[in-house]
Order: C-alpha cells, then sequence, then structure tokens
C-alpha cells in the first residue's frame, strides 16, 4: 500500500495536467466554431485525446490519495464525484468528436461548458482540501463571508479582559500553522484542529492535549521538538516561537479552557506580556499571526528557559534505552488492517488503530487483535468500524488499555458490560452510538478508574448526565452543550463563531 500512497501524492501535480487542456480544448473549439480556422482542426482532436487521458489517470491517481486517510467530510466527496465527472465527460467528448462527428457538432458547445464549470467548481473544492476551509474568502468584506456562510469577522479583542484564550490567541496560531492538514475536510491523523470541541476530541492516536497537564500533552511536547525529529510538529511549517510555546503550555496547565476570559484565568506575568502583545502586535512586526517577541530581556529569558525545558524533557524520553515490541504481534495486527506503534524507545506498549479508517472490522479480527496482543495494548481506536455489542466482546481481555474509542458503532447499553472488565480504561469514546442510553449510566459510574467519557449524540438523556454526574463527580462527560467538566464544571464545548462547518 505504501508504494499506492507514494503515487497516489502525484494527483496534486498531475491535476494540473487536465485542468490545463481543458482550458486549450475550449479555446481551440471556440477559434473553430462554424468552420474557422480548419488548420487547427488536428491539434483539437489531440488535445481532446490527451485530456480524456489526463483526466482518467488524475482521478485514479487521486483515488490512491484517498487510500491514504485522512481526508473526511462533504468537501472530500463533493471533489471525488466531481473529478470523476470531469474524465467521464471530457472521454465522452473525446469520442463524440472523433467517432459521432455530426452529433458533436450539436453538443460541443454544452460539453465545453460543462468541463469549463467542472474544472471551476472542482479546482475550488481541491484548493480547500490543499489550504483549508474557506481559504479564498477568508478575508473577505463579511457580505462574501456571509454568502458563503461563514460568521462575519467582528472587532478583535484588544485586552486581557476581553480576549478569550482559545479564540483569540490559540485557534489563530492553530488555523495558520495548522489548518492544511487537521481541518474539518482534511484530517491527518484523525485530528480536526479547526474548533476547539476537535481539538479537544483528540486524533486517531487519542487526545493530544490532556487539560492541566502540559508536560503529558503530544501537542506541546511535538512543538517543542527539534525540526529534525520525526514527530516535529507543524511539519512543512517554521516551527511555533518560543512565545507561542509558552502560551501554549500555559494555555493546557491552566485547563485548555475556552468561553472565559484571559484575565480571570491570572496568567504570570510573562504570559500576560506576550499575550497582550499578540493581541496588540506593534507595526511592522512580521508576518500575521506570529506573536511578537519581547523587548524584556527577563521576560524572554523566561519564555526561552521554558520552552527549553519541555524540549529537553522530550528529548530526554526518546533518548531512553530502545526496546522493541514485539514484531510478530505487530504483523498480527497488520494482517487483519491494523497499524500498530510502540508507544516510545523505552516502552513497548502499543498504540493501535485501523489502517484505513473507516473499513470496518469483523469478530474474528478483534479476536486476532485480543489473542496477540491482550496485555501490550494501551490505546485502541475502533471508531467507524461497524461494530455490534458482540464483536467487542474480546476487548475484555485487554487488560493495559487506558484509552478507547468506539466511536460511530453500533454498540448498546450491554457493550458496557464489556467496558467494566477493564481495569485500566481511563478515557472512552462512545460518540454517536444511540444504542448507548440512560440504562447504562450505573455500569459507566461503577468504572472507577474512568475519568472522561464522551456521550455526544448517544441516546444518553440530559436527566441521564446530570444522574451520571452525580454518581461520579469526578468523571468529566464530553456530551455537547450537556457537557460537565470534573468536579461539576460546565464546558463549552465550541466557542461561537468556531461550529464546524463544510464550506
Amino acid at each position: 500500500m505504501h508504494f499506492i500512497y507514494f503515487l497516489g501524492r502525484f494527483h496534486v501535480l498531475a491535476v494540473h495536467l487536465p485542468i490545463t487542456l481543458i482550458l486549450v480544448v475550449a479555446a481551440l473549439e471556440w477559434l473553430t466554431r462554424q468552420g474557422r480556422r480548419p488548420d487547427l482542426e488536428p491539434a483539437l482532436g489531440l488535445a481532446w485525446a490527451a485530456t480524456a487521458i489526463t483526466a482518467i489517470g488524475t482521478v485514479i491517481l487521486g483515488y490512491m490519495h484517498f487510500a491514504e486517510g485522512g481526508f473526511q467530510g462533504a468537501t472530500v466527496e463533493a471533489h471525488r464525484a466531481l473529478g470523476t465527472t470531469i474524465a467521464v465527460v471530457s472521454t465522452v467528448g473525446w469520442i463524440m468528436r472523433s467517432q459521432a462527428a455530426i452529433l458533436f457538432q450539436k453538443a460541443r458547445t454544452a460539453i465545453v461548458v460543462l468541463l469549463v464549470a467542472l474544472v471551476v467548481v472542482t479546482g475550488h473544492l481541491g484548493g480547500n482540501l490543499t489550504h483549508g476551509s474557506g481559504y479564498l474568502v477568508q478575508y473577505a468584506p463579511n457580505f462574501i463571508r456571509e454568502m458563503a456562510g461563514l460568521a462575519p469577522i467582528g472587532p478583535r479583542a484588544t485586552t486581557l479582559a476581553a480576549a478569550d484564550p482559545y479564540t483569540d490567541v490559540i485557534a489563530p496560531v492553530l488555523e495558520q500553522r495548522c489548518s492544511q492538514c487537521h481541518s474539518s475536510s482534511q484530517q491527518k491523523g484523525g485530528l480536526d484542529m479547526s474548533t476547539y470541541a476537535g481539538l479537544m476530541k483528540g486524533g486517531g492516536e487519542g487526545p493530544v492535549i490532556v487539560k492541566g497537564n502540559a508536560k503529558g500533552s503530544d501537542l506541546i511536547r511535538r512543538v517543542s521538538l527539534p525540526e529534525t525529529d520525526d514527530d516535529y510538529m507543524p511539519k512543512e511549517h517554521p516551527p511555533l516561537t518560543a512565545d507561542q510555546i509558552a502560551v501554549f503550555t500555559w494555555w493546557v496547565d491552566a485547563g485548555a479552557k475556552t468561553g472565559v476570559k484571559v484575565a480571570a484565568l491570572d496568567p504570570p506575568q510573562n504570559i500576560q506580556t506576550i499575550i497582550q502583545n499578540e493581541l496588540n502586535p506593534a507595526p511592522g512586526g512580521g508576518a500575521a499571526g506570529e506573536v511578537a517577541q519581547q523587548s524584556n530581556g527577563v521576560n524572554n529569558k523566561d519564555i526561552e528557559a521554558a520552552a527549553k525545558k519541555i524540549a529537553q524533557e522530550a528529548e530526554l524520553s526518546e533518548a531512553q534505552t530502545p526496546k522493541q515490541a514485539d514484531p510478530s504481534v505487530i504483523a498480527h495486527l497488520v494482517a487483519v488492517g491494523f497499524m500498530a506503534r510502540q508507544v516510545s524507545q523505552g516502552d513497548t506498549h502499543l498504540v493501535v488503530s485501523p489502517a484505513l479508517p473507516g473499513s470496518g472490522f469483523s469478530a474474528g479480527d478483534i479476536q486476532t487483535l485480543v489473542s496477540a496482543s491482550n496485555d501490550q495494548v494501551i490505546d485502541l481506536n475502533l471508531a467507524d468500524s461497524a461494530l455490534s455489542d458482540s464483536d467487542i466482546a474480546p476487548i475484555a481481555r485487554l487488560t493495559a488499555l487506558t484509552h478507547l474509542r468506539l466511536d460511530d458503532n453500533k454498540l448498546t447499553d450491554k457493550s458496557l458490560q464489556v467496558l467494566g472488565s477493564l481495569p485500566k480504561l481511563v478515557e472512552v469514546n462512545l460518540y454517536d452510538n444511540p444504542g448507548i442510553t440512560d440504562a447504562g449510566i450505573q455500569a459507566l459510574a461503577a468504572m472507577k478508574s474512568l475519568r472522561r467519557v464522551y456521550l455526544f449524540q448517544t441516546g444518553v438523556t440530559k436527566a441521564g448526565i446530570a444522574k451520571l454526574h452525580k454518581l461520579r463527580p469526578d468523571l468529566e462527560i464530553d456530551a455537547g452543550d450537556m457537557s460537565v467538566g470534573a468536579g461539576g464544571a460546565a464546558q463549552n464545548p465550541d466557542p461561537p463563531g468556531h461550529q464546524e462547518q463544510d464550506h
């Protein structure tokens, strides 16, 4: 499959060939209309053939690229369907022109206009996938943004008392550095960072932010690594500045909150200075979205020291005595459609996820997974795998499991008895399983090790959420607008103006 993925990435290069040829065909058809310029007819025949052949080749590469995974949403589906239509229409046009000239003369205008229109729309959708949804109208006037379904741009907060730490400080950096690979339409690693809810949900390998624990958050670890490290993020983009890393670290340690004001979180003085300068950038301070570097020497030293400490801790973790997970276990998992990696060089426990998200697994696949690795898997992603209660029964033997994704399956309350057998389960995602209802609340509450559960778009009601919180006040419950934090703090899953949309 890796060779298929390698070829698929040439789609973004090859796509320019049929686009150019369609425009050439349109120009030649116009020049040769009504018998004019007969000297161009041979070139037109070649242009139609080249258009059809390159369109078909580009579509094939596109399907290969899609097989790599990480592409989700209506934008992807529309781009794929329209791209395929271009290949079909251009091929029909080529065949008609060479085999049914009279019929082609009657339909030529409609075919050419259709092809040009398809190229414009498909190209725009492709641009959204490459640059992020709404890229074209990001800086457009509000009346155009509203026509495109985007929220209008309002006055930006300029003080700590008015600024939301996520909306006004964190989100702009994520949009600039991460949106091309982690948006609602292109979710590399299953991670959507275009909304607060998506960021908190994490990706195929689990959460990237642990609220209140920057040191344990994978996002902070990755942005603090050297650019030469395989785990460094954001790839193919400049690294975050020391100031930005310091602010992200403070925000996560402060609970990664939104719907509050920065001033209410009482940040230390150096963080206040950084954020204030970001809200009110100095003229000529560099590219938009960059946090201004401080001229105050003491603050700069503090910031650099904090960033350096995080990087050193990450490097120390990587420098542990190398250990290798059992290759035969990984081979068994790969054979039934899983990807598996060990947690770190010093920890051979496994993080397991689908090789092709959404492909589904059988009961036999799950049995193979458990039999091969029952005490080694600590993080398992079985989202969107068409699994039923009986299919997941073997999971009860994964005694080391701490994080489990079961969102978008066919589970009912019966499955919770299986989860109750997992002695170390800390987090479970049951999103979009309507069969999970209030009848399962008691079983959820009985899971003593559980600290976070996702119940959005399940059958659990507001009364059920209240009951679960009463039984387990230490449990963080993510259920959309019914969310409740550990200790009783209401959660705001997505700040106003940042709801996920398809544009």
